[in-house]
């Protein structure tokens, strides 16, 4: 009788982990086009302004006050978007979610100003070789970013995705992981995050920045921006914008492969915002409480100095005017 009750204990465990795998598996099948997600090796690196203020010019250099103390971080791996999530992505996932009891603030908006501004980087702002690689590695697909979404939007439209893929979401409105967070806004601590789940969730500001600066290896010697430094070859910034969104992978990649992490909108990350400490970390995730959440990575709007990888900005949840990029915790 035992032997029969452990063959099948046995038997239902392998079943739940082959359905477990086998949804993970499904999900990144649809992780193609502007869903396409990046694997992120673990490592560990310096977070903050490696560079200096020198690098900043002297007008600027208030910005880089809050990018201190340079503070060993290690993550674990990850996977995180290619791409920033795109207005057709948005919709068909908000569409399912609104079907299956979520609710969402604000129904989004694809991209701001010009929709066919030129996305073809300027001969007089970046060299021959520059414009031919950036039309090598231009994407199939010609996507705007999605915006005029806040903070509790984002949260909700990960945990839809996630459930939309027959992944476990991670965002919860209790620590036991009972009830997925679906409604209204919920300022969620570190405690309400299940971040060993498969799905869908924002990306912590450390891990944000890993990426941006290429991973381990390109965290080494950070370049100024998210994958150059010249903003021009891999940003829209207010000088090379037209004061518009662009089609999300018009730009060249960082070295990881990874798309706009400078300009074009900024991205929402999960932490609420707070002062770097000099100790060293392992999976920083911020502190449990906070009046503000942090943005990255600059704006179509804004210049060059605001397109740094170490630049952080802290802002209301309730903000409209930004986007995001996704991440998924483990290998």
């Amino acid at each position: 009788m035992k032997k029969a009750l452990c063959i099948i204990v046995v038997g239902l465990t392998m079943l739940g982990l082959t359905l477990s795998l086998s949804a993970d598996r499904d999900a990144k099948a649809h992780e193609t086009g502007s869903a396409a997600m990046v694997f992120v090796p673990g490592g560990t690196f310096r977070m903050g302004n490696v560079r200096g203020i020198n690098d900043v010019e002297p007008g600027n250099r208030q910005w880089t006050t809050n990018e201190s103390p340079v503070h060993q971080v290690t993550l674990s791996p990850y996977w995180i978007g290619k791409y920033e999530v795109t207005w057709p992505l948005w919709v068909r996932v908000r569409d399912w979610a609104k079907a299956n009891g979520y609710e969402f603030e604000n129904e989004g908006q694809e991209g701001y100003g010009n929709q066919t501004a030129n996305t073809t980087p300027q001969a007089n702002s970046v060299d021959e070789d520059a414009v031919a690689d950036a039309a090598a590695s231009k994407p199939a697909f010609s996507e705007q970013p999605v915006v005029m979404i806040n903070w509790y939007d984002m949260a909700k439209w990960c945990n839809a995705y996630s459930q939309m893929q027959g992944l476990t979401p991670c965002y919860y409105t209790g620590s036991a992981f009972r009830t997925v967070y679906k409604t209204g806004r919920k300022d969620l601590t570190t405690r309400l995050v299940n971040w060993t789940a498969n799905g869908y969730r924002l990306p912590t500001e450390a891990e944000w920045e890993f990426a941006a600066k290429g991973g381990a290896a390109g965290a080494v010697n950070p370049f100024k921006y998210a994958g150059g430094d010249n903003p021009d070859e891999v940003a829209w910034y207010d000088k090379s914008s037209g004061y518009a969104t662009h089609l999300v992978g018009t730009k060249r990649p960082n070295q990881l492969g990874i798309y706009d992490m400078s300009g074009n909108v900024w991205e929402w990350c999960f932490d609420w915002y707070a002062a770097y400490s000099a100790q060293a970390q392992v999976d920083p995730k911020g502190p449990d409480v906070g009046q503000y959440r942090v943005l990255r990575g600059g704006s179509f709007y804004y210049y060059p100095v605001y397109l740094r990888s170490s630049l952080r900005l802290d802002f209301d949840p309730g903000y409209l005017s930004c986007g995001f990029r996704l991440v998924r915790s483990g290998r």
